[in-house]
């Protein structure tokens, strides 16, 4: 069975620059993208043993798999879940900016995002 958290040690890789220094912007980009998928399998996976269900059972018709998963969570009465379910559509949207948007992502930008996924997983429970 794939270890999604490898996605995460990918996008710290993925932050290192060049040898000359520099960022490649697709790198950074990608390191977002694989530090969102890797906090989005961890969700996915505690949502479905807490429930016993498949996620796929509660995803609407009119929902992605992404927005069925943060309502899962702002819909808890738990305020740490709620939290959690917050900040994974905030990372989402971010994901979303990076694989299909044309805009200039920094370094730094970069780093918060990876970051802020790992203070996400820290907040979701081990299975």
């Amino acid at each position: 069975m794939f270890d999604w958290g490898n996605y995460l040690a990918l996008a710290d890789n993925l932050l290192n620059p060049k040898e000359d220094g520099t960022h490649d912007e697709a790198c950074l980009r990608s390191a977002v993208s694989r530090a969102y998928y890797a906090v989005f399998h961890r969700a996915r996976d505690f949502a479905v043993s807490k429930n016993n269900i498949l996620l796929d059972s509660i995803k609407s018709q009119r929902h992605s798999e992404h927005l069925s998963l943060q309502e899962f969570f702002t819909g808890d009465s738990d305020l740490t879940y709620k939290q959690i379910g917050a900040d994974l559509s905030r990372l989402h949207r971010k994901r979303v900016d990076c694989d299909y948007k044309n805009f200039q992502i920094t370094e730094g930008n970069a780093r918060f995002h990876v970051a802020f996924a790992k203070s996400i997983l820290g907040k979701i429970p081990t299975i």
